[in-house]
């Protein structure tokens, strides 16, 4: 029972406690928690209501404790706390263009510099000493003036944040500027407040 710990741990409860709790022997919790001995299927489904998860995360076969979110989460590898927040991202954002933040965010992820980003940040994020030594030996092989390893480590952050940016620049050209209440001019932009007319 792989996932005991973990949850009791998020709960701050003790071993004891979590047996207490569910009228389950101490010893016997315990060694579901190391994994030496299996519950029954009806005590699965009580370790499972008292930790308010499923019974497939409880024993490692989906990482989503939720499932409704399970479809989303063993697609795309989501936590259940993104998933939460996204669907927590009000509907409509500007009620006059119908304008949402699904959909700036659907305009975001389809965007082909998308995927680069998330590779330059995944590779940025698993890169090891000896990853980054052989970086700086490669780029100061030819250099007279030698690039310490700091600053490619800035520049190779500074580039996924360039990536980031043209990806934004899209988005606030595309999309954002569509809403009414900003007004663009040759020198001036202008943010002005839309009132809702109301006939009696």
């Amino acid at each position: 029972m792989i996932r005991i710990k973990e949850l009791r741990t998020e709960m701050h409860k003790s071993l004891r406690d979590v047996a207490n709790d569910l009228n389950i022997s101490y010893s016997s919790l315990s060694k579901y928690e190391r994994g030496d001995q299996q519950p029954s299927y009806e005590t699965l489904i009580r370790i499972a209501n008292y930790f308010n998860v499923t019974t497939d995360y409880l024993i490692g076969i989906t990482n989503s404790k939720s499932s409704e979110n399970r479809t989303i989460c063993d697609q795309l590898n989501l936590s259940d706390e993104a998933i939460q927040k996204l669907k927590q991202l009000p509907l409509i954002i500007d009620k006059y263009n119908g304008i949402s933040l699904s959909d700036i965010l659907n305009f975001i992820i389809i965007q082909p510099e998308f995927e680069y980003l998330l590779k330059s940040i995944l590779l940025y994020k698993i890169r090891t000493p000896a990853d980054w030594c052989n970086m700086e030996n490669f780029l100061n092989k030819d250099n007279a003036t030698p690039i310490p390893q700091h600053q490619i480590k800035e520049i190779d952050k500074l580039y996924i944040i360039q990536q980031f940016n043209n990806i934004l620049s899209h988005v606030l050209e595309d999309e954002i500027t569509t809403y009414n209440t900003v007004t663009k001019t040759k020198n001036d932009i202008t943010i002005s407040t839309r009132k809702e007319t109301t006939s009696d």
